[in-house]
């Protein structure tokens, strides 16, 4: 297989799974707004150190939509950074920064027997 051929097929790999990756994101980001959603974070956002405090300011409701914008703005800097490399940074750290809040609420959501992460 010749190095074109090879170039052409990581592109096209490399587009699905980012655009993959968007739609689950997107679609993720757009549940936000619906009441079920937002009461389903609920409890993941009330125990975390990272977002907790955004309760003390807006409703639950609110607080689930600016989340929800939030993952908004990462899907259209990701899909923009195809064609402006400068926006890959800004879409790096905000992914990053979500997944890592993400990842924090396994860690800081208390399970229901009462320990944190779900283990006893």
């Amino acid at each position: 297989m010749n190095g074109t051929l090879q170039s052409k097929i990581y592109k096209v790999g490399y587009y699905i799974s980012l655009l993959g990756t968007v739609a689950i994101l997107l679609w993720i980001a757009l549940l936000k707004f619906t009441p079920p959603e937002a009461n389903g974070i609920k409890v993941l956002v009330e125990n975390s150190p990272f977002t907790s405090w955004m309760y003390d300011i807006w409703s639950v409701s609110t607080t689930a939509k600016i989340i929800g914008v939030s993952e908004i703005i990462i899907v259209a800097l990701i899909i923009l950074s195809i064609w402006f490399s400068k926006l890959r940074i800004y879409a790096t750290l905000g992914m990053t920064a979500m997944f890592l809040v993400t990842i924090s609420f396994w860690f800081t959501t208390p399970a229901p027997g009462g320990l944190v992460g779900g283990y006893k």
